[in-house]
């Protein structure tokens, strides 16, 4: 069966690898927020309704969740074979999903769906390489942790580039060419174990070898998206979700594997208390897969966003 393409998919901003310090592509936004005003002004339209409308075009974040065996989930996120456009209006998202599931709905509060806008902002341009070889790095470590390990990483190849607390852009990454330069050894300097580094030499082969061409994923479903990553030596199902979610924007992906989300599920939905998914040992009474596509039916086309608040009741779970 053929597979109907988007006409209406945004094209993904070309990184050329060549080039040292050339990773700057312009977000696009509502034209109300400028660049050079854009922390001022986007505060004032947060506390209205007037924000509601930013489209979603560009999504570059860290999202450090509880996850259990990332790399060796296999599951299949997607039910769908359609290819979904990276700009989608969220006003209509949290609509759409305030309509379908009341209870959700009362989480989205103007303070909630600000904070996932203004993260949103936040992010830096898209490069796909930084951003595959950056899940790698803080896989299965803390984020402090990994930030540290970030740093000390690009230090290897530009020692003049400042440390930043994520998600701040990097004024310079490494490209492909560069890793693939630098002996497994030297990479190890930075803090990386040996298979992290290993992960991150196969995934800059990928890159030089062309068997990932990021400026192809506009014209690709999300499960040939996935099934491209995932031959990369320490990406699994788990990072292409968060890939898929946060950096090319796709709206309608259910991480399966994460365990953030199958949690705040259970919760949302009645499953479990708060104190029981909390608590250790409890996750044989979590939602299969299966459970959570059937769950989350009335959230289709925005169970990206869903995910988000599952997140967030678990915050507060937490929090109690």
């Amino acid at each position: 069966m053929s597979i109907r393409r988007s006409n209406r998919i945004v094209s993904l901003p070309a990184v050329d690898y060549s080039r040292k310090k050339a990773y700057s592509v312009k977000r696009k936004v509502e034209p109300t927020i400028t660049k050079a005003k854009r922390t001022k002004t986007v505060k004032k339209t947060n506390a209205g309704e007037k924000a509601a409308g930013v489209a979603v075009k560009e999504i570059v974040n860290i999202q450090e969740n509880e996850v259990a065996d990332k790399d060796d989930i296999k599951v299949s996120t997607t039910t769908t074979k359609a290819v979904v456009s990276r700009a989608y209006d969220f006003s209509a998202a949290i609509g759409h999903l305030k309509k379908a599931d009341p209870k959700l709905g009362e989480m989205m509060d103007a303070a909630s769906t600000a904070k996932f806008r203004q993260r949103i902002l936040d992010n830096g341009p898209l490069n796909p390489f930084r951003d595959l070889a950056t899940h790698i790095i803080y896989q299965q470590i803390h984020g402090t942790a990994a930030k540290a390990i970030l740093n000390r990483f690009v230090k290897l190849f530009d020692p003049s580039e400042e440390e930043v607390d994520l998600p701040k852009e990097l004024a310079f990454f490494p490209t492909p060419e560069m890793v693939i330069a630098k002996p497994i050894p030297e990479l190890r300097t930075a803090g990386l174990s040996q298979r992290k580094a290993e992960y991150i030499v196969d995934l800059a082969t990928h890159f030089v070898d062309k068997r990932i061409l990021p400026n192809k994923f506009k014209d690709m479903t999300d499960e040939e998206i996935s099934v491209c990553l995932t031959s990369v030596r320490g990406i699994g199902q788990w990072t292409v979700d968060m890939y898929l979610i946060f950096h090319l924007g796709h709206p309608d992906v259910l991480p399966l594997g994460d365990l953030g989300v199958r949690k705040g599920m259970a919760v949302h939905f009645g499953l479990m208390s708060g104190k029981q998914a909390v608590s250790k040992g409890n996750n044989k009474q979590l939602p299969s897969p299966d459970d959570m596509v059937r769950l989350t039916e009335h959230w289709k086309p925005y169970r990206s966003v869903g995910s988000w608040y599952m997140w967030k009741v678990m915050d507060g779970v937490s929090a109690k």
